[in-house]
């Protein structure tokens, strides 16, 4: 890896943000699951925006809208 990547503003902020996670869980376990949940949820909402077959499933009932 090169030394502009790693002085990269957004190599830093992706650096800090994954930092302040990883303190967050580290401070309150028991919060692990809610967060996974979470971030499940973002992604299928996400999947579902973005994704023609996942939209598909959920339009023809196959598939929950929200998770």
């Amino acid at each position: 890896m090169s030394l502009a990547v790693l002085l990269s503003p957004k190599v830093r902020r992706q650096f800090r943000d994954a930092n302040e996670r990883r303190e967050a869980a580290a401070r309150a376990p028991a919060d692990w699951a809610q967060r996974q949940l979470a971030g499940v949820r973002r992604s299928w909402a996400d999947a579902v925006a973005d994704i023609p077959y996942y939209s598909s499933l959920v339009a023809s009932g196959a598939a929950p809208a929200e998770i």
